[in-house]
Formats: structure tokens, C-alpha cells, sequence
């Protein structure tokens, strides 16, 4: 199968091969550490990531979007892994907009600003998942609203992570259609509302219930999508998505209010 690199990956290795012909796996971790981009490098980087808003906004919003029927179908470990997958591409969509790269060298993860002078630092966690989370957590401690309370004690971001890992890896057993413990109230609400009204409740919660066991698997992708799309609207970004995909996402967004169309997708506004 062919996989696509991300422009700012081929990019960033292509800085330190060029013509060479030397294996970016050759490359000494200290050779890159210690370069400061240049005014022109800083400037493709941006543009690099711009264009890669619209990739990471469609996969958060489609794996958004495809949680609703499995949360009406009491399928809750699905839900669970495709709401902790839109939370990520949302980060990734977010760190784009404000010109963050995340890279990789072979075991290595990187970050860098897309601004000159400044040089590839390493992420708290070697993963692509944990340190992207922990790369946001760093850089937007104090500005991100979802970052501004714990859940058990961790943060929300970290809270998604752990229950998609106990999903995925740590029970043995998928107990659809029995509503695992952080879900039950949402699976119990459901059985006198439709997921239309829960969905537009969290979309317009002050911030409370993101931070709460019972709502926060539904609360936290929802929040976390709207603030990538008020992000790239506020800093102007170029997000183009194709027809094909718009007409999928109306298509499967049916079952949400306008109010929570109009916030969850771009093309809305």
C-alpha cells in the first residue's frame, strides 16, 4: 500500500538530506536539534501546514460524526475509540492552525513553531498520540479550555486516551450493549431523548460538563471540534474540503440540531 508522508515530514527531512543522498536515518539527532530554521524554511513550513488543516479537520469530524449511530446502536466501545480518534485529528487540525509541525525521526518525535529562528524540540513522549496530547498540553496549558480542569484527576485529553486504551487493550471484552460505567448516564438520558438533544446540551454547557465522569466521553470531542473550527476561522485559515466529503458528512449529520451543524462544520459558516 502507498502511504502519503505528510508535506511537513518530507519537508522536514528533505532539510537535512537534500541532494546528499545520505538516509534521513543516518542524520545525528544532534545535527537537528541544533539547526534554527530560516525566515524562508519558517515560511514553508506554515505553508505546508496550512494545507494540511482540511486532512486533519475531515478525519476528526468524520470519526465525530460515525460515533453517533454506534451511541445510538449501544455500541459504546466503538463509540468510545472513534470519539478519542476525532479528539486527536482536532488536536492535530489545531496545532496546524497555529503553526506547530509535529515530526519524526525513526523513534524520535519532534515539534517546532513555524517561525525563524526557532529549532526541532523534542516531545515529552516518543508516541504519536501521547506526545502530540502532552506537546498541546505544554504550549497551551493556559489558554485551552479543556485544560483548565482534570477528570480522575488528569486531564481531559489524557482522561480520552484512557478510556479508548481500556477499550481497545485492557478489558478482554467488548460488553455492548451494556453501557460501560462512563457511559451509562448518556445511555440512560438516551432512552428519553434522541443523541440530537444530548449532542446540543454539551455543545452549549459552559464548560462543566467536560470535567465530569458521566458526560465527558461525548462532552470532550464535541468541545474539543468546536474550538478547532472557531480556530481556524478566527486565524483565517484555507480549510477546502471536496464536495464528495461535505455530501458524506450532510449526509451522516442528519441526526444533529442546525445549531451544532453550524458549529461543527466549517463550511456552515
Amino acid at each position: 500500500m502507498s502511504i502519503n508522508k505528510s508535506g511537513c515530514q518530507v519537508y522536514f527531512e528533505g532539510i537535512f538530506t537534500g541532494n546528499s543522498g545520505i538516509p534521513f536515518q543516518q542524520i545525528s539527532k544532534s545535527q537537528y536539534e541544533q539547526t534554527h530554521i530560516t525566515k524562508q524554511q519558517a515560511n514553508d513550513f506554515s505553508e505546508l501546514l496550512e494545507s494540511e488543516i482540511a486532512s486533519y479537520y475531515y478525519k476528526a469530524l468524520l470519526s465525530y460524526i460515525e460515533s453517533l449511530p454506534a451511541i445510538e446502536n449501544k455500541l459504546f466501545s466503538w463509540a468510545t475509540v472513534r470519539l478519542y480518534y476525532s479528539v486527536f485529528y482536532s488536536i492535530r487540525a489545531f496545532l496546524a492552525c497555529e503553526d506547530i509541525a509535529i515530526l519524526r525521526q525513526r523513534r524520535r518525535l519532534y515539534y517546532i513553531k513555524a517561525k525563524e529562528g526557532e529549532t526541532f524540540k523534542k516531545c515529552e513522549d516518543m508516541t504519536d498520540h501521547k506526545g502530540t496530547i502532552l506537546t498541546l498540553c505544554r504550549l497551551f496549558k493556559n489558554l485551552d479550555p479543556l485544560l483548565s480542569n482534570n477528570i480522575e484527576n488528569i486531564s481531559a485529553y489524557h482522561w480520552m486516551m484512557k478510556k479508548r486504551e481500556e477499550v481497545n487493550y485492557k478489558d478482554i471484552d467488548f460488553h455492548d450493549p451494556t453501557p460501560p460505567e462512563f457511559w451509562e448516564t448518556i445511555s440512560s438520558e438516551m432512552r428519553h431523548q434522541d443523541i440530537k438533544s444530548i449532542v446540543e446540551k454539551l455543545l452549549n454547557d459552559n464548560w462543566l460538563y467536560c470535567f465530569q465522569e458521566e458526560y465527558a466521553i461525548l462532552a470532550v470531542p464535541t468541545k474539543r471540534l468546536m474550538l478547532t473550527v472557531d480556530t481556524i476561522h478566527r486565524l483565517r485559515k484555507q480549510c477546502e474540503i471536496s464536495e464528495d466529503k461535505k455530501r458524506l458528512i450532510e449526509r451522516m449529520s442528519g441526526v444533529l440540531s442546525g445549531n451544532v451543524i453550524q458549529a461543527l462544520e466549517i463550511w456552515r459558516r
